[in-house]
């Protein structure tokens, strides 16, 4: 269509008659020049046969006139040229089915576009000028994952439709990333994944986010388990035993009190735990992962000798046997929240220092001696009986109170985790279990669970 800065022509219907001066222009577009550059409106459309043959335009009592090529109005020759149409058959064909510009008539004539909305939005969402690019990005070797034979940009269009791309700008980041649908793409978006390849890798690790999967990366860690693993082991109070004997105390910390377990016994479980640890084809031992029991000798002599092992029990060198002790020998820590809410999960009651009073005493009662408290930063304020705090802090090891906007939960859980030590609380921890899993597979090893009533302290566990 014309602009408005463009001449619009009216066209008139006839044949050529007598004329003083006719002047014959070598093409079409020579005409369209002279007419527009006279300001001349009216054109002669030259009929012969029914069928229009030439144009004309009138100018100081002659007529100027060229060969219609095909066209039907000077109007539509003007447009075909504006819109890349090589000639007026295909301007003509194009415009039958809806199609205003060459490049989207030959795409339908190429492909199984047939709808001229199709590809207004195709153009408007980047898809025309992305077939090139695509085209580029594959010879430059910059698609991780190719999308198979995209012959024109109306394939492009439907694999984008098909995998939820909305516009090229996006597919393209992503296709250069390894992605082949925004689903995918997405899911590693949120998870703060750099490319395909990675979320691939965590997810094979079972990697909760990307944030897991680096720093597994950095520890030399393949997977979620390793990882944790490698971290607990770290927690642990014990830098100068190499991460095999860290297991082994910590098996040591889960057995049941009064429990006796042989040497072979022991050793069957060590290397149950260290296959996490290992290569399942070569099994050798990661990179990181460090040892010393390299013999029954080894083990026997860590048993007998080691300081952590014995808060723990004792090792019979002559019947080859450890002996775990009473539960009231070992390290405790409160809780302190939960307690002194005296809580099965709510806080509806008011929280007292006396209900942690009665619980260290109660512990102490039953011959544990080293007792610890965490408390959240915020219970000093809905405490009733803050003036017997002292009185509290005499009796117990420790007392400590979290810093502000920091869960008490994770500072008791990594408490067990450093010391390996009991728990008392009603706190399942359902959350953190979801979190971590060595708080799935063991916090419940050393929760104690309890009940204050007016006349006593109850602890069901410690009956058993």
């Amino acid at each position: 269509m014309a602009t408005p800065n463009e001449t619009k022509w009216i066209h008139y219907r006839g044949r050529l008659a007598n004329a003083e001066l006719v002047v014959e222009l070598e093409s079409l577009k020579e005409l369209v020049r002279f007419a527009s550059d006279h300001r001349l409106r009216a054109v002669y459309s030259l009929v012969e046969n029914g069928l229009v043959t030439r144009f004309a335009v009138s100018h100081k009592g002659g007529l100027v006139t060229a060969d219609s090529d095909g066209f039907t109005d000077l109007n539509d020759h003007r447009d075909a040229l504006a819109n890349g149409f090589a000639d007026a058959k295909a301007f003509y064909a194009a415009r039958e089915k809806g199609f205003t510009t060459d490049a989207a008539y030959q795409l339908s004539l190429s492909s199984s576009l047939d709808d001229p909305e199709t590809y207004k939005e195709m153009v408007a969402k980047g898809f025309v000028k992305g077939f090139d690019e695509y085209g580029q990005l594959l010879a430059d070797g910059k698609i991780l994952t190719p999308l198979g034979d995209i012959n024109d940009a109306h394939r492009l269009y439907s694999i984008a439709q098909e995998r939820s791309f909305e516009k090229w700008v996006d597919m393209q980041v992503a296709i250069e990333k390894g992605f082949a649908d925004q689903h995918q793409y997405r899911i590693a978006q949120e998870l703060k994944y750099p490319d395909a390849a990675s979320l691939e890798e965590g997810r094979a690790g079972g990697f909760i986010n990307a944030d897991e999967w680096r720093i597994a990366k950095a520890k030399n860690c393949q997977t979620r388990a390793e990882l944790q693993g490698c971290l607990d082991l770290e927690t642990m109070k014990a830098k100068d035993l190499a991460h095999d004997a860290k297991l082994l105390v910590i098996l040591l910390s889960r057995l049941p009190a009064n429990t006796k377990v042989t040497l072979t016994k022991l050793q069957q479980l060590l290397e149950k735990e260290l296959l996490t640890y290992q290569d399942p084809v070569s099994m050798l031992f990661r990179p990181w992962f460090t040892t010393q029991l390299r013999s029954r000798t080894d083990l026997a002599n860590l048993l007998r000798k080691t300081d952590m092992v014995k808060e723990y029990g004792s090792y019979d060198q002559a019947r080859e046997e450890f002996v775990s002790h009473r539960l009231h020998d070992r390290k405790v820590v409160l809780d302190g929240s939960n307690v002194a809410y005296n809580s099965q999960g709510n806080k509806v009651s008011i929280p007292t220092v006396q209900n942690m009073i009665l619980m260290v005493e109660q512990l102490k009662k039953k011959g544990f001696k080293d007792v610890d408290v965490i408390v959240d930063a915020s219970l000093k304020h809905r405490l009733s009986d803050m003036d017997k705090m002292p009185e509290l802090e005499k009796i117990c090891s420790s007392y400590l109170e979290v810093p502000a906007h920091t869960s008490a939960d994770i500072m008791v859980i990594q408490h067990v985790k450093a010391h390996h030590c009991l728990m008392v609380s009603n706190d399942q921890f359902r959350e953190w279990k979801a979190l971590d899993p060595w708080i799935e597979d063991n916090i419940d090893y050393y929760r104690i669970t309890f009940n204050i009533t007016e006349q006593e302290v109850l602890l069901p566990d410690l009956e058993q």
